[in-house]
């Protein structure tokens, strides 16, 4: 059965829209009372944008598990404020008139949907004009396929686009049984520059400058979150925009998205200067030794006609393929194959020795010189003192060189590693004992193989920019693009000054973009950036100990952007376990939230068990391929935990394995080498560089915080409490998905985020008045009851 929707191009009001007006994928309800809306199989988008035009086409196949032919209800919210021209159903070869509600029918037939799969994730397509079709007959234990596709335009502001599928299907149908894709394909006459989505981890191909690949794809995928994409436009050899978020009254927030542009010719490229150290030590024996060496001649054969290189062996000694750096041309690199055919790993490990040998090849010239430094020891030989190793490396260092390091294996020293990488701009990897070293570093190296633009500074001016992350920009290399987040003070149209070294000498580059007074777009921004600031105090505490200061820090942006970290991790578990999480007593080894009783949060000190009821939930669920509270794990789970509320397959088991990795990086917090360690630096890493944000109900089960509507919401008592609420502030309760529940969101729709967060909310209006969701309460208000709530005085 096709379905076709043609929107008309002054229909993108939507896109900007993001949360208060985004539409949902199509939900396909059973006429059958007591039935939920049938699963979706698989659930595939393609996007073709030309030119600020965006045509997409859906296919969903949902799936019928029970023994009887059913007829449905197919439901497609549509885009707020588009302009249906044509919307249209086939089925066996016919034309099947399908009917366009407007948004106040439209609310009556959602009212209907919401109170009877008991589901508030389908609150916020309320007010949403909707196209609403029979589908029949469904065959038992069958499939049936829906294709739709309609267009919009989207718009371009100041060289920064975005364009938004929408996805959430509400609580009860948020996996795919099968696979889920996006594919996205942009054409455009302006340049594009940098492609990002904050929402998803996409795969991004540069065909030329003016045709770009986009893909996501997953298995059993979820359709918990809003797809979204920002591309940038611009005809400069750098591009450079702004994205902002700033609530009312705060400093605000941002990321400045940086990219070169795609068709670099080979005289732009910056030549440089490459040093590799490699370890040869006995350790290295084996395939570890076969592996570098291909790493290595792979990357001596993909220098640049203009580089120089050389290679330094080291071990018990040191020693290099020349004394000083070689042209790169084919009689050096014929040399360099049989150099590097001849290392054998033997003897122990001099590290100082060797970075210091490196680090004397560098000449006088402005050109970047990168150390590409790879070993799978500790220094057992010379100066073996990691501090003096890296005050060592730090004076000799200048301004444009870069130390890439690699650990091979779990014995070396992270700190170490990680240190003499970040203070020189560059980056440390690790390459666990079951990967391959070769395909490890040649996957770096092609990364960074063609710097085009180097030494970078990024000045925001009157912006009054702070806390920029990360705090030393990198460099720009062919192909890659750039992320940095950071808080500002200022307002208005203010000028960004890109300051860089370009062939040897320095080049200015100024762009102009809106630092707004207020925003409430884009409110992924600020949990990217408190992810950032978290890791980076987490690695200085890693590096200098705890300070109460630092703990402290980490604490309060961890409450305040749910943020999961070795003293703040907890699982939220609807009806399995108690009270709320407190962070009064942090430990770095563990989870620290105490144990209560009620509904709340599950918790773990130094790595011990959780307690026997929740482990019995958990047991219980995992034997049924669901999440505690879960609608089938409730009666398997019940006994052990209390059973009761839905939870969600995909973010329990998310969350579970997020806070199993903060706990691993608790005890690698204090260490410097071994897996513990190994874990602590790819995570810190990884939150230093977080560029997609976690799902709203990852975050919630995962951390017992949750944003929704410009408010903060913990997780107190088994119910989602507004953080400003004070316990003078008596509230007035109403009972969940009553009358006065949705009078309620017809009075103030912002409500329809706050109610969606689940079935117990406590939340306090504009007026200063509070209002308690429950299982009790009033059925019904009447319109002076709600004149009072709702009055400002």
């Amino acid at each position: 059965m096709r379905l076709y929707c043609k929107v008309l191009p002054t229909a993108f009001a939507f896109v900007l829209a993001w949360v208060c007006n985004a539409g949902a994928t199509g939900i396909l309800m059973p006429k059958t009372p007591g039935l939920p809306a049938l699963g979706i199989k698989s659930h595939r988008v393609q996007v073709t944008i030309t030119d600020q035009v965006a045509q997409t086409q859906v296919e969903q196949v949902f799936i019928n598990n029970t023994d009887q032919v059913l007829e449905a209800v197919f439901i497609f919210p549509l885009p707020a404020g588009a302009s249906v021209s044509e919307f249209a159903m086939m089925m066996n070869g016919k034309r099947v008139a399908g009917e366009v509600l407007e948004k106040n029918r439209a609310r009556e037939i959602y009212t209907d949907i919401v109170r009877r799969m008991r589901d508030p994730g389908l609150l916020e397509y309320m007010g949403s004009n909707l196209f609403k079709a029979s589908v029949f007959p469904i065959p038992a234990r069958g499939e049936q396929k829906i294709d739709l596709s309609y267009s919009e335009v989207i718009k371009n502001d100041g060289g920064l686009a975005e364009y938004v599928f929408p996805l959430k299907t509400g609580e009860q149908a948020s996996v795919t049984l099968s696979d889920f894709s996006v594919g996205v394909d942009i054409h455009s006459k302006v340049a594009i520059k940098s492609v990002y989505s904050p929402t998803h981890t996409v795969d991004v191909v540069k065909k030329g400058d003016n045709e770009v690949r986009v893909s996501f794809e997953e298995p059993k995928g979820a359709l918990d979150h809003d797809f979204r994409l920002f591309y940038t436009l611009s005809e400069k050899d750098f591009g450079l925009s702004l994205v902002t978020h700033r609530p009312k009254g705060q400093d605000g927030y941002f990321i400045v998205l940086l990219a070169p542009k795609t068709e670099v010719k080979e005289e732009e490229i910056l030549p440089k200067d490459v040093c590799f150290v490699i370890d040869t030590s006995g350790s290295m024996s084996g395939p570890k030794m076969d592996q570098a060496r291909k790493a290595l001649q792979y990357c001596v054969n993909s220098l640049g006609k203009r580089d120089r290189f050389n290679i330094v062996r080291f071990s018990t000694d040191v020693n290099t393929f020349k004394e000083g750096l070689a042209d790169v041309n084919a009689e050096a690199q014929a040399q360099a194959a049989e150099f590097i055919s001849k290392l054998e790993a033997r003897g122990g490990t001099d590290i100082n020795w060797a970075l210091d040998k490196a680090l004397g090849m560098k000449t006088g010239e402005n050109r970047p010189y990168l150390m590409v430094f790879m070993t799978d020891g500790l220094p057992t030989l010379g100066t073996t003192d990691p501090k003096l190793i890296l005050d060592n490396v730090l004076k000799k260092s200048q301004a444009n060189i870069r130390i890439f390091t690699f650990g091979v294996g779990n014995d070396v020293n992270t700190q170490l590693l990680d240190q003499v990488a970040g203070q020189t701009r560059a980056t440390s990897q690790y390459v666990a004992p079951e990967e391959d070293i070769e395909v490890k570093v040649s996957n770096f190296y092609d990364k960074v193989s063609a710097p085009v633009l180097s030494s970078l500074k990024i000045d925001l001016g009157k912006a009054e920019a702070y806390d920029l992350y990360p705090r030393e920009t990198p460099d720009l290399f062919k192909g890659s693009q750039l992320l940095v987040l950071g808080r500002y003070k200022g307002e208005g149209h203010l000028a960004i000054k890109l300051t860089g070294t370009l062939n040897g000498k320095e080049q200015t580059f100024v762009y102009e973009d809106n630092f707004a007074k207020e925003e409430s777009k884009n409110e992924f921004i600020p949990k990217l950036w408190g992810n950032r600031k978290v890791g980076y105090l987490l690695d200085e505490i890693r590096l200098k100990g705890e300070m109460p200061e630092l703990v402290q820090e980490v604490i309060a942006l961890s409450k305040e952007h749910g943020i999961m970290t070795p003293y703040t991790s907890y699982l939220v578990v609807e009806d399995a376990v108690a009270r709320t999480p407190q962070a009064s007593a942090p430990r770095r080894d563990g989870w620290n939230v105490p144990l209560g009783g009620g509904g709340g949060a599950v918790e773990r000190e130094r790595g011990e068990s959780k307690s026997a009821a929740v482990n019995g939930a958990w047991n219980a669920a995992d034997a049924a391929g669901v999440a505690p509270g879960a609608p089938a794990a409730e009666s398997a789970a019940s006994g052990a935990a209390g059973g009761g509320g839905r939870g969600k397959h995909i973010d329990d088991r998310l969350a579970r394995r997020k806070a199993e990795e903060q706990r691993q990086m608790g005890f690698g917090l204090e260490k410097e080498s071994g897996k513990d360690a190994v874990m602590a630096s790819k995570t810190l890493r990884y939150m230093k560089e977080q560029e997609v944000a976690e799902s709203d109900e990852t975050e919630r089960v995962a951390t017992g915080t949750a944003s929704a509507a410009g408010r903060t919401f913990q997780w107190r008592e088994g119910v989602w409490t507004d953080e400003s609420w004070k316990p003078e502030n008596k509230p007035v309760e109403v009972k969940y998905m009553s009358d006065a529940y949705f009078r309620l969101i017809e009075r103030d729709t912002q409500l329809k985020k706050v109610f969606a967060l689940g079935e117990r909310v406590l939340v306090v209006l504009k007026s200063g008045k509070a209002i308690l969701v429950g299982e009790t309460g009033k059925e019904d208000l009447t319109d002076g009851e709600l004149d009072e709530l709702f009055a400002v005085r």
